[in-house]
């Protein structure tokens, strides 16, 4: 609504899975779980041992958040899941279950069609938005063309560009490139 109040034209580059199927990215999943608990302190038990997260203060809860997307970003997308659901479990927070009215519901494709509609562009960042270089050729593919597809099918004017999910030069590969 400001974007369009103010006539400012703006591209949003689209994790499809997210307003398909209304599942969170694990980088909300994690903030949201670690932010809205009532723990104050967590253990998260995965291969290479335990770690512990104090959770009593603002600065410890944005370090926990912090420790735990930088970890996850370099794991294959099942681990990931793996981590996610421990998280959940030992939070009691899941994300996907209180979408509504969180402050982390997507868009639907009537808000994207309409935004289209005031000089707003859209292209895709995959379907669910893995770290590309942990995924196989094939895995890795499906995501861009996929998500390029759904795209392309709900929007007037797609781009013909991609943003790939965490953006350094170690998130994707010469096959993905």
């Amino acid at each position: 609504p400001i974007l369009k109040k103010e006539n400012v034209p703006a591209t949003f580059f689209v994790t499809t899975n997210f307003i398909e199927k209304n599942i969170p990215l694990p980088v909300d999943q994690i903030e949201y779980a670690i932010n809205t608990t009532e723990q104050k302190n967590i253990t998260l038990e995965q291969k290479g041992g335990k770690e512990h997260f104090t959770l009593n203060t603002i600065k410890n809860r944005l370090g926990a958040d912090k420790t735990i997307r930088s970890k996850i970003k370099r794991l294959p997308p099942q681990q990931v899941d793996m981590i996610i659901d421990e998280l959940i479990r030992k939070t009691g927070k899941n994300l996907a279950d209180n979408l509504i009215g969180s402050g982390y519901e997507p868009m639907t494709w009537s808000d994207i069609q309409e935004m289209e509609t005031n000089g707003m562009t859209f292209a895709a960042h995959t379907v669910s938005h893995p770290v590309l270089s942990n995924l196989s050729e094939e895995e890795a593919r499906k995501e861009i063309q996929n998500s390029t597809a759904t795209v392309k099918q709900n929007t007037k004017n797609p781009l013909r560009i991609f943003a790939y999910p965490n953006g350094g030069s170690n998130d994707f590969t010469p096959t993905t490139y």
